[in-house]
């Protein structure tokens, strides 16, 4: 007779639709690995069935998991700072650096810490084949674990050495590799059925021969999944989509890693060949993939939900449910509130991403017959929920589905139940019982509590540490740079990567002004009070920009008298050699000449210094009201700039090109701007735009102020930017992502190559 589990008077999540609905005091009965009953009551159908009290407790389908590393757990707080392409050498190629017992380990406490969070089935893309028993040990521990997992066996890219350059360790596509994928694919399943073996690749690069060729033998051999990794206009623009739909390999066991950035194209052939997207929301938000798409349009009924690296974030599915829904409510209601509208109400609800930690997990992997939902027949794959922990109490009683999603956490993970065995108990891990069932694993047979496994886990770490360090691969930077190429990068997205600096975790700044130390006597700092220095501070400055404006009005003041004694002397002393008695404009011509030029530019200078109603044509108008009507502009004056029309002012780097005057509705006024970052961005657009459309604009002084001489090769371009950004509203952004700058061949495209 197979065993049997008795969970009673539980609060149980059954299917109601694609959603699910509790069923308050009810029982449910495990018979062997699968459901056998649902019901208000049920007797234990024998003395040695295992009756479990479930008053309180939420009974929720195991949680499905379909992308993850579950290998890398040494590696955990390495990552917490990084980008993907930083994460790309000190993460992704580090297997290098473990033996195959440390593989074994590290696999084993990956599978151990996501039974803890309440995952009963993974994707594992196991990209840690430096040798064949690397492979095996990895294998081995998840059959160990008592999770129910795909193992995608990866063939994966390795170092050779790392300095000067990333030197790789061969072709990651050798004969044993493919001999072994083929025969552990065949002998498949493992671990009493729970464990299938699917493909990890990520060699689209390759030859279409060679990649068709092994995606034929793969799926021969029986792999129940292939997953590649799918980060679209990071490393490159290219549409892995498109290529695997050119080279016929989309199909129903297709799961594309992340697919962020995808295009209505790419979400249309993945629907049309039934293939499925993991999102990771953990580690897409930080590495800098992009905002998780299994909410986007059409994507939700192709999405499920992953982690992706434990050694970067959590391996609580609930906590990727929880960023997943929340980074998706923003992004929407930004998009409300910038269109000038309050959210009345969300359009996702708990339900929506709960089902994409269940049902939809299920689907991915064909296996919503059997996994995914609490129904009878179904496998009895189950987590148990404390709905009385401080976190969950009173949520559990309004809302089971809310209570997990938002208010739980590991802790409140009482029971895990996989393939009808009990994983976790009492919010403690079971032992594991170690048997090693293939030949080149030499770990012996044993049972382990956690505490094993984490003492075991401590010095492997130290070693993979040391290897580390003794292979050189010390400096993120050159690490960086070289694994680009080895990952067949885009070098022409090279030159726009950017190393971000790292903040020092040195507090800087001035002290606290109440701080107290020895060295002071017992006394503040800088002040007793801190408000009354910052209002010291705060007046010096004032009366400072004051003083500069005084200063410049002074001088102002100071030039224009003297500017009006040299017109009038200038005017004099012409008017004195003109006269009969001296003649000069006979005897010195060339004098004459030059001072007639002087008199006439000092003359033309004044002229041009006020605007009038001769001239307001060539006037453009910097500023008006954000207004669209005229009648509300709510400005107190309108400034204008002189353009002067005259060829001999216009300066060479303009080409003498005349410019089309700025339109004067619908401006901002930079008063009108609410923030003072805005008021200051928009003071310094209009100044920027004055000396830019102004012919007589001396370059070394926009050189100074500005430093853009160099990208001010065509201001017919460089104009209708600035226009669009003068021209917008207080809400609207002021900054133009595609700004031409133009090098050395200008005209080649806004942006250029990234510059």
């Amino acid at each position: 007779m197979p065993s049997t589990i008795l969970l009673q008077n539980a609060t149980i999540l059954v299917p109601s639709g694609d959603d699910v609905v509790p069923l308050r005091k009810h029982s449910l009965l495990i018979e062997g690995n699968k459901i056998a009953q649902i019901s208000s009551h049920i007797a234990p159908p024998s003395a040695e069935t295992q009756v479990i009290d479930c008053t309180g407790k939420i009974v929720s389908p195991g949680f499905i998991d379909t992308h993850h590393h579950l290998w890398q757990t040494q590696l955990k707080g390495r990552h917490a700072d990084h980008t993907l392409i930083e994460y790309m050498p000190t993460g992704n190629l580090q297997q290098i650096n473990y033996s195959p017992e440390d593989i074994f380990w590290g696999q084993l406490a990956g599978c151990l810490e996501a039974l803890d969070a309440g995952t009963t089935t993974v994707v594992d893309h196991a990209h840690m084949n430096v040798t064949a028993a690397h492979s095996v040990h990895g294998l081995q521990a998840t059959i160990s674990s008592g999770i129910r997992s795909i193992f995608c066996y990866t063939p994966t890219h390795t170092v050779k050495s790392w300095k000067p350059e990333i030197v790789p360790g061969g072709n990651f596509l050798d004969d044993w590799v493919l001999k072994q994928l083929s025969d552990l694919a065949t002998a498949a399943p493992y671990g009493d059925g729970r464990v299938e073996i699917g493909l990890g690749f990520d060699g689209l690069m390759l030859p279409k021969d060679v990649v068709v060729s092994l995606y034929d033998r793969a799926r021969k051999a029986g792999t129940k999944v292939i997953t590649t990794h799918y980060v679209r206009g990071h490393f490159s623009d290219d549409s892995l989509v498109d290529l695997l739909d050119s080279y016929g390999l989309l199909g129903p066991d297709i799961i594309l890693s992340h697919a962020t950035h995808l295009t209505s194209s790419d979400v249309e052939k993945l629907s049309k060949a039934k293939s499925w997207i993991s999102s990771t929301p953990g580690s897409e938000l930080q590495m800098a993939h992009g905002y998780p798409v299994c909410f986007q349009d059409g994507c939700s009924k192709i999405s499920s939900l992953g982690i992706d690296c434990h050694s970067s974030t959590s391996s609580d599915i609930v906590t990727a449910m929880r960023l997943g829904l929340q980074a998706e409510r923003a992004r929407r209601n930004e998009e409300v509130i910038a269109s000038g509208k309050t959210p009345r109400s969300l359009d996702l609800s708990v339900q929506d991403v709960f089902r994409l930690a269940t049902i939809q997990g299920a689907r991915t992997l064909h296996m919503e017959d059997k996994l995914g939902s609490i129904k009878v027949g179904k496998l009895a794959d189950l987590v148990i929920f404390d709905g009385t922990s401080p976190g969950m109490i009173c949520a559990s009683e309004q809302d089971p589905v809310a209570a997990i999603v938002f208010h739980s956490s590991i802790r409140d993970v009482e029971t895990v139940i996989v393939d009808g065995q009990v994983r976790k108990k009492h919010g403690r891990l079971t032992p594991v019982e170690i048997g090693p069932s293939f030949p080149e694993v030499h770990i012996p047979k044993q049972t382990v509590e956690w505490g094993q496994v984490a003492q075991k886990l401590v010095a492997s770490r130290q070693s993979i540490e040391d290897a580390r360090v003794k292979s050189g691969a010390t400096d993120l930077d050159s690490l960086v740079s070289a694994s680009l190429k080895l990952f067949h990068a885009d070098l022409a997205r090279k030159t726009s990567w950017k190393m971000t600096p790292r903040r020092s975790s040195k507090r800087v700044g001035r002290p606290r002004l109440d701080t107290i130390t020895p060295a002071t006597n017992n006394t503040a700092i800088l002040s007793p009070n801190r408000r009354t220095q910052v209002r010291r501070a705060q007046r010096t400055y004032r009366l400072k920009k004051e003083a500069v404006f005084r200063n410049a009005i002074d001088r102002a003041e100071q030039l224009e008298a003297r500017f009006r004694i040299v017109r009038e002397e200038v005017a004099g002393l012409l008017s004195d050699v003109a006269t009969e008695k001296h003649q000069l404009h006979l005897s010195h011509p060339t004098i004459h000449t030059r001072l007639k030029r002087l008199h006439d530019i000092l003359i033309a200078d004044c002229d041009s210094s006020t605007p009038n109603e001769a001239n307001t044509d060539n006037l453009i108008r910097l500023s008006s009201s954000s207004s669209s009507s005229p009648a509300s502009d709510p400005s107190p004056s309108i400034q204008y700039h002189q353009v002067s029309t005259s060829p001999n002012n216009n300066h060479s780097i303009f080409h003498n090109q005349s410019l089309t005057p700025l339109p004067t509705k619908q401006h901002s006024y930079a008063f009108c701007e609410s923030r003072f970052a805005r008021q200051l961005h928009r003071y310094t657009l209009e100044y920027a735009y004055r000396l830019f459309t102004d012919p007589r604009s001396n370059p070394s002084i926009i050189y100074r102020v500005f430093r853009l001489v160099p990208c001010i090769q065509d201001p017919q371009k460089t104009q209708p930017r600035f226009k669009q950004l003068l021209m917008g509203g207080c809400t609207d952004p002021l900054e133009v992502p595609g700004l031409p700058f133009y090098g050395e061949n200008a005209g080649e495209g806004v942006g250029g190559d990234g510059h």
